[in-house]
């Protein structure tokens, strides 16, 4: 049964993400994305055996702010309602920045 390998970080936008890749390494990409505040962990390991068992390059990782990738502790987060409505809150970026890439 296929594994995940060790824990990579890659630089994006001047943080690290945490990863960890299991199966082909020249399968076919497949990037599993978590829910707010779920670290990579939260992907059941069966599920990405199976994946990688059918081929695919199985990419898990951890959000900003959880996990080991980088955290803003002293930035504060937003508020659900400042989420909803695109209001910065206390938090330095919107969940759109975290996507701009």
């Amino acid at each position: 049964m296929p594994e995940f390998g060790e824990e990579l970080f890659a630089p994006a936008n001047g943080i690290e993400l945490c990863y960890q890749e299991m199966g082909d390494p020249d399968g076919e990409p497949l990037l599993l994305v978590m829910g707010l505040a779920t670290q990579l962990l939260g992907w059941d390991e069966r599920l990405c055996s199976l994946l990688a068992e059918r081929g695919f390059r199985v990419v898990r990782f951890d959000n900003r702010d959880i996990g080991r990738s980088t955290k803003f502790s002293s930035a504060g987060l937003p508020g659900k309602l400042d989420l909803f409505v695109g209001r910065r809150g206390s938090a330095p970026y919107f969940l759109r920045d975290m996507a701009a890439g």
